[in-house]
Order: structure tokens, then sequence, then C-alpha cells
């Protein structure tokens, strides 16, 4: 399963057309600091080899200590992980990988 940005609803629908099994993400007011938070309760293991990952992982950053808001660099791999993220907790899946 793919789940996708709800921003492109254009292409879920093409993929799901073509037999692409594809949700859309859940996004709203806060949805970014929600899932963020959220993801920090969790161990997230991160395949050797994903560079990319782990950069943006240790670079994404808080706007400052108390802040809910983050900078909005490093997360062109953090935002798509935080979709299936917020997807399969949502479905009350307790073990789940994400690649």
């Amino acid at each position: 399963m793919i789940i996708g940005d709800s921003a492109e609803p254009r292409l879920i629908y093409e993929l799901s057309k073509n037999g692409i099994n594809i949700k859309e993400s859940v996004k709203g007011p806060g949805s970014v600091s929600a899932g963020l938070l959220s993801m920090q309760d969790w161990t997230i293991v991160v395949h050797p080899e994903s560079y990319n990952l782990k950069k943006g992982l240790n670079n994404y950053i808080w706007l400052d200590k108390g802040s809910k808001l983050v900078i909005d660099d490093y997360n062109h791999l953090i935002d798509p992980m935080r979709y299936a993220f917020q997807y399969y907790t949502k479905q009350k899946v307790t073990n789940f990988v994400i690649s």
C-alpha cells in the first residue's frame, strides 16, 4: 500500500485508476507537529544504506525547544514516513514497516 500526499488528489486518482493500492494521507491543522510528536514514542529502525533518510532524521528540528513548529527543511523523506505512520497508527497496527 502507498500513502500519497493528499495535496495531489489527481495523481492519487490516476494511480488508483491504474490498479495501484494507494490511500490519501490525512492532513490538517497541527498534523505535522502531532505526527512528529507521536513518532518520537516509537523506535524507528533505518536501513544502513538509507543515507538521505538518516540525514533528514538527524537534521529535522523544531523552531525552538518549546515550540510545536518545525523548520521546513530536510522533510522530503520525513513527510511521507509521517503520512504512513499516521495512517497505520489510526488503523491500530502495532508493528509495521515503512520502506
